[in-house]
Order: C-alpha cells, then sequence, then structure tokens
C-alpha cells in the first residue's frame, strides 16, 4: 500500500512565500527581494500553490494552481501515479513550462476561488471580461453596460392604489 505524499511539505514554498508578501505588504517575491527581504529560493522545480500570472504581455492578471493529482481509494491509499499539474485560467498547461513564470507571485487560495468565480460568473451573466491569451488593449476595450433585469415590476403598494384612485 502506497500513500499519498504529504500536503504540507508539498505546499511548503507557497506558505512561506505567501507568509512574506502578506507580513509586508508586497505584491511578488521579486519586490520583496528589492526592499531588502529574505525570501525563499524558488526551486527549479514546480511546487504547488496558488498564484497569478499574465498569458500574455500586457493581458488580464489570471490566477493559476499549480497541484499534484493523487488518485485515491476509499482508504486513502493511492491507486495510480502522482501527477503534477498546472491550471491557468481553467486551461491545463505543462507546470514544467509555466513554473518559473508563476513562482513570483504567490496569491491566497481564497484569492485563487475568487478568480476561479469571478470567471465562471462573468461567462454565466455575458459581462464582457478580457480574454486572458490576448493583450488588453484599454483605449479601445468596451465600456461596461448595465442593463436592467425584465421581469415584474414591484413597487411600493400604495403607489399602486394611488394611481387605481386616480383613475
Amino acid at each position: 500500500m502506497r500513500t499519498p505524499s504529504d500536503r504540507v511539505a508539498l505546499y511548503q514554498f507557497w506558505i512561506d512565500s505567501l507568509k512574506i508578501l502578506l507580513e509586508h505588504h508586497c505584491e511578488s517575491l521579486k519586490e520583496a527581494k528589492r526592499r531588502g527581504l529574505e525570501v525563499p529560493h524558488i526551486p527549479e522545480t514546480p511546487q504547488c500553490g496558488f498564484f497569478r500570472t499574465r498569458l500574455v504581455r500586457n493581458g488580464p492578471w489570471v490566477v493559476a494552481r499549480v497541484y499534484l493529482s493523487q488518485p485515491v481509494d476509499r482508504r486513502g491509499n493511492l491507486v495510480g501515479d502522482e501527477v503534477l499539474r498546472c491550471e491557468i485560467a481553467g486551461v491545463d498547461y505543462d507546470p514544467e513550462a509555466k513554473w518559473l513564470w508563476l513562482a513570483d507571485r504567490p496569491i491566497s487560495s481564497a484569492e485563487y476561488r475568487f478568480g476561479v468565480g469571478h470567471r465562471k460568473w462573468s461567462e454565466d451573466n455575458r459581462i464582457h471580461v478580457p480574454r486572458a491569451d490576448q493583450p488588453v488593449d484599454w483605449e479601445r476595450a468596451p465600456s461596461p453596460t448595465f442593463r436592467k433585469k425584465k421581469g415584474p415590476k414591484h413597487g411600493n403598494p400604495s403607489t399602486k392604489r394611488r394611481r387605481a384612485a386616480r383613475s
């Protein structure tokens, strides 16, 4: 019987990096290093965690996660190989190819969940959100539109009575 890898050990780089950024109000590990803070060395192999990145120059920020897929049975024993995966803006990528772009900007798991939820919400409600794989031209980006929801009008009952009395 094989047991899955320890979650704390898998996410240790992300935990240490995020702790430094939150304590010192930095945007990235690069900024923390410029301020003279001691930052963890970015390993060459991908590490599990939540990050933000841009897929193209001047593109919108998107959330990403690197995680270890661990197929387990009811008892918690591994039934297959552990595979390192990378998901950026809902699309799977090779973690080795994207790691150095991701490692500098860790984010909290709450920020990751918000980013995923916002993307799904904007797709469901047909709200214009710039595509992650194209640069944003802010001079030509469409302005947001706010449409009133169509449906029954639920006005003030006293107003309805006054209108009825006038007729």
